[in-house]
């Protein structure tokens, strides 16, 4: 008895199916596992905001499909960054950005930026020593904070109101480690009492809880014969402003 012409067909169509599925015909890895991928790379460093000589921890998110590697290459163009995404930032100021690229996939990244701020302290005082000085002479400040100041030292801008009667430098550096720095004030002649604004300015925590007139007298004791020996008196504390 003969197979009908449809049955014939069927068996045909299974055989070539079969044969399909062993010669490998689904174009998938591992029996139709697909290829792995790397979707996307998202990067976040915390904290985003660091002041100088500090550090900043990063790390990255890989989505994909299949068996995707998770690794990353880190980078930066401001500071310094090890494989492990740690940040160091470097002594001056700057935004930086943060790179994480895929090993698999080096076309898939994600950047973060941070923000490189400059050293800050809280000030606390300033004092001169000594507190009376002789016309033509210097007398020395010292600006003292209330921690020590960080990795790579606090810059301390100063400024006088009357650079013509009291002169200082335009800035002292508290030394990293330190909580003080000392600078010359230089009294000139003067005819009579004067008064002088000593200005110290840094990016200071909680600087608002010092800020007060920072006035420091010279004080000299009127002679209208010998205005170049009139002693100026500084007095021995200040404030910050």
């Amino acid at each position: 008895m003969t197979n009908p012409p449809y049955r014939r067909f069927s068996l045909f169509a299974l055989i070539l199916c079969l044969g399909l599925s062993a010669c490998g015909g689904n174009s998938g890895v591992g029996g139709g596992q697909p290829q792995p991928t790397i979707t996307s790379v998202s990067t976040s460093c915390l904290p985003s905001s660091v002041q100088v000589n500090q550090t900043s921890k990063c790390s990255a998110a890989i989505t994909g499909t299949g068996s995707f590697s998770s690794v990353v290459t880190w980078s930066v163009d401001n500071g310094s960054i090890d494989q492990s995404g740690n940040y160091t930032a470097p002594a001056s100021t700057t935004t930086a950005t943060v790179k994480a690229a895929s090993t698999q996939d080096s076309t898939r990244y994600g950047t973060a930026s941070i923000t490189v701020t400059p050293a800050t302290i809280a000030l606390s005082s300033l004092t001169f020593a000594p507190a009376s000085v002789v016309s033509g002479n210097t007398s020395t400040g010292t600006v003292t904070a209330t921690t020590a100041a960080p990795t790579g030292g606090v810059v301390i801008s100063l400024s006088s109101g009357n650079a013509a009667v009291a002169s200082v430098p335009s800035s002292v550096t508290i030394p990293a480690g330190s909580t003080s720095a000392t600078f010359p004030a230089s009294a000139s002649t003067v005819a009579s009492v004067t008064v002088v604004t000593v200005i110290l300015s840094t990016y200071a925590r909680a600087i608002d809880e010092y800020r007060r007139d920072a006035i420091h007298k010279l004080e000299d004791l009127r002679d209208d014969h010998v205005s170049s020996q009139k002693p100026h008196q500084i007095p021995p504390s200040g404030s910050v402003q």
